[in-house]
């Protein structure tokens, strides 16, 4: 049985994948290739990490900055990790959703590793499918403050 490496096993399946469609009509190598290229792509460029960089309403575009991946807002939504940090205070004026969501600055984040603070400033939800870290990841001494 032959051994394969990451980069040959790649080469192998384009070759393998370009073969197959070519017996169509239709197809093209170079087709198959950027068709697996953007499928890749779409896949590790999903979800968004988000910091906080002043107070403001979450839906504001303003009050984020994107740390990595790709969002085409620039405002949290349901795939995206968020972390409130900074001193500042983020107010949850409409529903909104993230996949976790982190209250209080991170390790290693300075200057914005400091409080946060989220408040809700009415009957509006933020529905958080993963972790809800108060205080700060990796830290117990900073602090974080959810309002209701």
């Amino acid at each position: 049985m032959p051994v394969f490496t990451r980069s040959s096993f790649s080469a192998f399946f384009i070759r393998f994948i370009a073969g197959f469609m070519g017996q169509f009509s239709g197809f093209s190598t170079i087709r198959v290739i950027v068709f697996l290229a953007l499928l890749n792509c779409s896949a590790a460029f999903a979800q968004g990490n988000f910091f906080s960089i002043a107070s403001g309403n979450w839906g504001n575009a303003a009050t984020w900055t994107l740390n990595s991946g790709t969002d085409a807002d620039g405002i949290p939504d349901a795939d995206d990790n968020v972390v409130v940090r900074g001193s500042f205070t983020v107010t949850i004026n409409a529903n909104h959703a993230a996949s976790t969501l982190t209250v209080g600055g991170t390790t290693g984040s300075a200057p914005f590793n400091f409080d946060g603070t989220l408040v809700f400033g009415g009957a509006f939800s933020l529905n958080v499918s993963g972790a809800l870290i108060v205080g700060g990841a990796g830290n117990t001494a900073r602090d974080g403050t959810l309002t209701f």
